[in-house]
C-alpha cells in the first residue's frame, strides 16, 4: 500500500538521530551512516578520484564524526558538517600525497595523437577526471562541491571555511582551468 503521508525532511530526521546518537544510542548513529554514506562517498570520490583512497577518506571521516558527534551543535546542517570533515581529511591526504610528488614526480599522462579523433563519453570523463584532479586543492574542493553536490557558495563557504566571495573566487578560476583543459572536447 502506498501512502500519502509526507516523509519528514531530512534535516528533521539527523536532528533526532543526533540527539539520540549523542545519548549512546549505536543505531541512531548508524542511521545517519546509512542516511548520508552515499552522498558522502560520491562527493570523496569526485575529490580524490581513486576508490582506495575514497575509502580510507571515507573511513577516517566516520571514525571522527563518531567521536566529535557530542560536539555537533547544529549551527550548519549535519550534511554540511560531514562534508567539512571530510574536505579536512583529504586536505591532509593531498598534502601529502604532493610532498610524496615532489620526491617522486608522476609521469605525464599520453594525450590523444589524434585531434580530429572523436570525442567518446570515456575519453570525455577521464579528461575530466584529469582536469578536475590537476586542480589546486581549494578550487578543486570548491568545484566539486559546486558543480557535483549543487551546494550554493554559503554552504561551500562553511564547509572549506571560507567566505562566500572567496568561494566564487576559486570557482571562477576552477571553472576557466577546466574550460582551458577541456578546449578540444568543448571545440568539437
Amino acid at each position: 500500500m502506498i501512502t500519502t503521508e509526507a516523509r519528514p525532511p531530512i534535516e528533521a530526521l539527523d536532528a533526532r538521530s543526533i540527539a539520540d546518537a549523542q545519548s549512546g544510542d549505536q543505531r541512531a548513529f548508524e542511521a545517519l551512516v546509512r542516511r548520508h554514506a552515499r552522498p558522502l562517498y560520491a562527493y570523496v570520490h569526485r575529490l580524490c578520484g581513486d576508490p582506495s583512497e575514497t575509502e580510507d577518506l571515507i573511513q577516517e571521516t566516520w571514525m571522527r564524526v563518531h567521536r566529535a558527534l557530542d560536539r555537533f551543535e547544529g549551527r550548519s546542517s549535519f550534511r554540511t558538517w560531514i562534508y567539512r570533515i571530510a574536505t579536512n581529511r583529504f586536505r591532509e591526504a593531498w598534502t601529502r600525497r604532493k610532498r610524496r610528488e615532489r620526491l617522486a614526480p608522476e609521469p605525464e599522462l599520453p594525450r590523444s595523437e589524434s585531434p580530429a579523433e572523436p570525442a567518446r563519453l570515456g575519453e570525455l570523463e577521464s579528461a575530466v577526471r584529469r582536469a578536475i584532479d590537476r586542480l589546486p586543492a581549494k578550487q578543486r574542493s570548491v568545484a566539486v562541491l559546486s558543480i557535483y553536490e549543487q551546494l550554493p557558495p554559503r554552504e561551500i563557504g562553511v564547509v572549506l571555511d571560507l567566505r562566500p566571495e572567496t568561494v566564487r573566487v576559486h570557482l571562477h578560476l576552477a571553472r576557466k582551468r577546466l574550460q582551458t583543459d577541456l578546449r578540444e572536447f568543448v571545440e568539437a
